[in-house]
């Protein structure tokens, strides 16, 4: 099965949320039946595994510690170096002939 890390944010961009799922439509929908705010997906990488994806997920966890809110989710002010950090990914993706299978629809 493959393994997907995912971004997504509360429509109102106060908060973040990453995480790792093998089906990120219902994860999403998951997460809007326990979260009080609107969200919206804004990226998603699938990576086959699940140790790369989790690797991902950790190494975003360590960039955006500062950040932290609760749990998976991060404050609005990591919104830029989510931003930052998703546009270096598309970068090495489009420079390695599209390694990575990306799903952007923006902060």
């Amino acid at each position: 099965m493959t393994s997907v890390f995912y971004i997504i944010s509360t429509v109102s961009a106060r908060f973040y949320k990453i995480g790792v799922c093998t089906n990120l439509r219902e994860r999403i929908s998951a997460i809007r039946t326990g979260c009080p705010f609107e969200i919206e997906y804004i990226f998603a990488m699938y990576l086959g595994s699940e140790l790369r994806a989790r690797s991902m997920e950790n190494a975003f966890k360590c960039i955006l510690n500062q950040f932290h809110a609760r749990g998976e989710w991060y404050s609005v002010e990591a919104g830029e170096t989510i931003n930052d950090m998703i546009k270096i990914l598309e970068k090495i993706d489009n420079e390695d002939e599209n390694i990575f299978e990306l799903e952007t629809k923006g902060i």
